[in-house]
């Protein structure tokens, strides 16, 4: 029911936030970290209050521990994945659409960079077409 969903929803909410926009040495940083999903399963089952206010603690840890001029976005993105979460009628359908805005995120990266190689890389060197007079020629 509910339960299956919650630790891919943990984890989902935890790497958005975790991998947006780090350096290697700060994803190295994060991949030391490990979540407990049976201790936070249990919690939600019979303290869902403290389950929330835990789960608000350790996303502003991770938000707090990346640079200061990176924070207010990871916290716009924690707010857009909180709405979304409430938009959601099923914890499946959170699951779901945090995943899709995963992908969505990804495939922009992967659009930017296919774009700006299709402009560099295979660009043509000049961009006028090259223009000449037509000379006739007699028949002799």
């Amino acid at each position: 029911m509910y339960f299956p969903f919650l630790k891919i929803l943990i984890f989902l909410i935890f790497v958005v936030l975790s991998t947006y926009n780090l350096k290697p040495q700060e994803e190295v940083e994060m991949t030391n970290s490990t979540l407990d999903f049976d201790k936070w399963k249990k919690l939600a089952e019979t303290d869902p209050e403290a389950f929330e206010k835990m789960r608000l603690t350790e996303i502003e840890k991770v938000i707090s521990q990346r640079p200061r001029k990176k924070q207010q976005r990871l916290r716009q993105l924690q707010w857009k994945i909180d709405m979304e979460r409430k938009r959601c009628k099923t914890p499946m359908a959170a699951c779901i659409k945090i995943s899709q805005m995963m992908w969505d995120k990804q495939m922009e990266h992967h659009n930017i960079l296919n774009n700006f190689i299709q402009k560099t890389v295979f660009a043509p060197p000049f961009t006028k077409k090259p223009s000449a007079t037509v000379l006739p020629f007699k028949k002799t």
